[in-house]
């Protein structure tokens, strides 16, 4: 059964050149991604698919944070961090996330801006 959905899942197209850098509030020069077969170095990475979310964006990631800090306060070894996913947004979604970034420095998030718009599952796989 696991070999039958291995064969017949869709594979997600390639990265762009573009998409495997994201970029931070933190840097001004993008970020090469990292890779599965790296070792780990964040408890969590929370992934958020976003197109066309400047007026919703801020409201989840502050709720987000608020609960990820919570949970970091009970555990000071837990460590997050946020990527954005960009599905290509006509709407300024990479730079509202960027300057949410740059409000709360001491937050690890990342943006990564598709060029081709993937749909949510698309975006997901694409990190």
């Amino acid at each position: 059964m696991v070999v039958l959905l291995i064969v017949a899942a869709p594979r997600p197209r390639k990265p762009t050149e573009s998409e495997k850098y994201y970029r931070s509030a933190t840097s001004n020069e993008p970020q090469r991604l990292c890779s599965i077969f790296d070792e780990a170095n964040r408890d969590l990475t929370v992934i958020v698919p976003a197109y066309n979310e400047t007026q919703r964006l801020p409201i989840m990631l502050e709720e987000a944070i608020m609960y990820l800090e919570e949970r970091k306060s009970k555990n000071k070894k837990f460590t997050y961090e946020i990527m954005i996913v960009d599905d290509a947004s006509t709407d300024g979604t990479s730079e509202i996330a960027l300057d949410f970034g740059r409000k709360y420095k001491n937050i690890d998030l990342k943006v990564l801006r598709l060029e081709k718009n993937r749909r949510k599952g698309g975006s997901i796989t694409q990190v």
